[in-house]
């Protein structure tokens, strides 16, 4: 006796999931800690007056700088990922639409559609949720199967769902 057994995988495939990840990306705070190196060198290489008075400004600028980015995205994040986990987001479900490539120089954003939901981000700006520009060779494209978890229109986890037979 021959079963003949229909097996039906669902594979969902993990994008994004806010966390998952870093709360301040380098770039970001890149600058910040340029501005306190060169500070700290202005400070112990130069003894003229006016090197250790711009030394101070760019200490100062440097940290305030990067007290308040870190700070910012870390608020953002720590509430994303809080959502997420207590089940306060809204699921958005179904097949992508009017999907436009974005450029990766963050000229062009990338913009999609899922269930009555648009979504659009540069690729070169950096916010807590899914923001990275996937371009045209990526897996996203007109007629794929997602599901978002939007928590007030920003994406805190992103499936692409893929059933085989």
């Amino acid at each position: 006796m021959i079963l003949d057994l229909a097996i039906s995988v669902s594979t969902d495939i993990v994008l994004y999931d806010v966390s998952r990840t870093s709360f301040v990306e380098l770039r970001e705070v890149l600058p910040s800690v340029v501005m306190i190196a060169i500070g700290f060198l202005l400070l112990f290489v130069r003894e003229e007056r006016r090197y250790r008075i711009g030394s101070v400004f760019l200490l100062g600028g440097g940290f305030a700088f990067l007290i308040l980015i870190a700070g910012e995205r870390a608020i953002q994040h720590r509430t994303l990922v809080r959502r997420l986990r207590n089940g306060d987001y809204e699921t958005v479900e179904g097949a992508m639409t009017n999907f436009i490539p974005g450029s990766f120089d963050g000229h062009r954003p990338e913009q999609f559609s899922v269930a009555g939901h648009t979504y659009t981000f540069h690729g070169n700006t950096s916010t807590a949720g899914y923001h990275d520009v996937q371009g045209p060779n990526g897996p996203l494209r007109d007629g794929i199967i997602v599901r978002i978890a939007d928590v007030n229109g920003t994406i805190a986890r992103f499936e692409l769902m893929e059933s085989s037979e």
